[in-house]
C-alpha cells in the first residue's frame, strides 16, 4: 500500500513540478516526492530528520489545519523558515488521517491543480486506512497493556507485566520512575481535545531516548505517561532533562493555545510496584499551582501528598482551623504568618527558623508570642503544630484552585 501512494505522490510532484509530502496527523513527513528546487530549511529538517521541529509545526496547527475539511494555504513564516504552503487534509469519514502538503511559495497553484492536490488526498485516505489497519491494532494494544500496567486495578496490572514482559520491553529494567505530562487550559482559551493529544504525543515520541533501556509512554484524557526504564538508577538531572524537553516541546507545539505541567514520581525496582510512581507522579502534577514553576516531584509534596486526595468538593475555607483567621486579622503586612511557617516547616526549632527569615532569634521569638496572644493556642503542643500546618498548606491549596 505505502507503494501506492509512493507513486500518486511521486506523480503529482512531477505533473505539478513542486515538492509533494504525506504528513501524519502529528505533521511528521510519512512519504515525500523528490525536490524540484523549492524546498525550505523546515522541509530539508523534516527530510532528514522526519520531524519538522515543535515550532512549525505548532505553527501549521496553529491555523486550524486539523479542523479543515478543503485544502487551504498556510502563510510563510519568517521566523520558522517556512515557505507558504497548500494543505489539504486526508480524511475518511470525518476522521483526519493526515495530510498532503504542497510547498506553494507565491501561492499562485491554479483551481485545477488544487483539485489535483484534493483527489490525492481522498486517494491516500483509503490506502491508509487498509494499511494501518494491522499495525494500528499492534500499537493500541501495547498502549491499553502500559496503561493497564500502570492503572488501579491489580488483576489487570498482573496481566499487563507478563504482556510487557512477553515482548521484552522490560527485560533491562530495574529502575522504573514515571513522568506524568498533563495539559494547562490557558486563561480565556478552550484547547481543542485533539490538538491537546497532539501535542502531548509529539512531546512523548520525541523525548530524550536513555543511554541505556528504554522510554514508553502513553496518552489517555489529556495526560501523557512516560515510563524511564533503565538498567541503572537515574540521576535526578536526568529526569529533569526529561521534564523540561516534554515542557519545551508543548509550548512550541500549543503556541500558546494551552500549556502544560509535569509531576514526577519516585523510582521502584519492581515492575509491579511500577503504578506507584505513576499515582505519585500524577499527585505531583496537581500539586504545581500550590507549589509554584512548572515541575514538581513526589518527595516534594510533603502534607500535599495527603492532602491533594481530599474531593476537591470537601475542601473549602471551613477546612482552615479558625484560629489562622484569627491571626490573619492581626497581621495585615503578613509578617506573623511568614514566621509560623518557618517556625513549623523547622519543625519548632526557633533558631533554624530565624536564619530561614534572615531575622534575630529575639524578633522571631516576638513574633510568635504575638502568635500565641492572637490564636490562644500552645505552640508548644504538637497537636497545636499539627493542626497550624496542615491549616497554612490548606491554605496555599486553596488560594491555587
Amino acid at each position: 500500500m505505502t507503494s501506492d501512494i509512493q507513486e500518486r505522490i511521486d506523480a503529482l510532484g512531477r505533473r505539478l513540478g513542486r515538492s509533494v509530502v504525506l504528513n501524519d496527523p502529528d505533521i511528521h513527513l510519512v512519504l515525500a516526492s523528490e525536490h524540484f528546487g523549492d524546498e525550505d530549511p523546515v522541509r530539508i529538517r523534516a527530510m532528514l530528520h522526519r520531524n519538522a521541529g515543535s515550532g512549525p509545526i505548532g505553527y501549521l496547527l496553529g491555523h486550524g489545519i486539523s479542523r479543515w475539511t478543503r485544502a487551504g494555504h498556510v502563510p510563510p513564516s519568517t521566523e520558522h523558515e517556512l515557505l507558504a504552503r497548500l494543505v489539504a487534509p486526508v480524511r475518511l469519514h470525518g476522521e483526519l488521517l493526515g495530510f498532503i502538503v504542497v510547498i506553494d511559495r507565491d501561492q499562485d497553484l491554479t483551481a485545477a491543480e488544487i483539485d489535483l492536490v484534493e483527489d490525492l488526498a481522498r486517494e491516500a485516505a483509503g490506502l491508509i486506512v487498509a494499511e494501518r489497519h494491522a499495525t494500528d491494532e499492534r500499537s493500541q494494544a501495547l498502549e491499553r497493556h502500559l496503561l493497564a500496567w500502570l492503572g488501579p486495578e491489580a488483576a489487570g496490572r498482573a496481566d499487563a507485566v507478563r504482556e510487557l514482559e512477553s515482548r521484552g520491553l522490560l527485560a533491562a529494567a530495574r529502575h522504573l520512575q514515571v513522568v506524568v505530562l498533563e495539559a494547562v487550559e490557558s486563561p480565556g482559551k478552550a484547547p481543542d481535545d485533539d490538538q491537546v493529544d497532539l501535542a502531548l504525543r509529539h512531546a512523548l515520541e520525541s523525548a530524550p531516548r536513555l543511554p541505556r533501556g528504554a522510554t514508553l509512554h502513553a496518552v489517555a484524557d489529556g495526560r501523557g505517561v512516560l515510563v524511564l526504564a533503565s538498567p541503572v538508577a537515574l540521576a535526578d538531572e536526568v529526569v529533569a532533562a526529561h521534564a523540561e524537553a516534554l515542557l519545551g516541546d508543548v509550548d512550541s507545539f500549543a503556541a500558546d493555545r494551552f500549556g502544560s505541567r509535569v509531576g514526577i514520581g519516585e523510582p521502584v525496582a519492581d515492575p509491579g510496584d511500577a503504578w506507584r510512581s505513576r499515582r505519585q507522579a500524577e499527585l505531583a502534577c496537581r500539586a504545581v499551582p500550590v507549589l509554584g514553576g512548572r515541575t514538581a516531584r513526589w518527595g516534594e509534596l510533603g502534607p500535599l501528598s495527603v492532602l491533594l486526595r481530599i474531593p476537591a468538593e470537601e475542601l473549602d475555607d471551613t477546612a482552615v482551623p479558625a484560629a489562622l483567621d484569627r491571626l490573619l486579622a492581626v497581621d495585615p503586612s503578613g509578617r506573623l504568618l511568614e514566621s509560623l511557617q518557618a517556625y513549623l516547616d523547622r519543625g519548632g526549632s526557633g533558631a533554624a527558623a530565624a536564619i530561614d527569615l534572615h531575622v534575630h532569634r529575639t524578633t522571631l521569638y516576638y513574633r510568635l508570642d504575638r502568635i500565641r496572644e492572637a490564636t490562644g493556642l500552645d505552640l508548644d503542643d504538637g497537636r497545636v503544630r499539627l493542626e497550624l500546618h496542615l491549616g497554612l498548606t490548606l491554605r496555599r491549596l486553596l488560594a491555587a484552585r
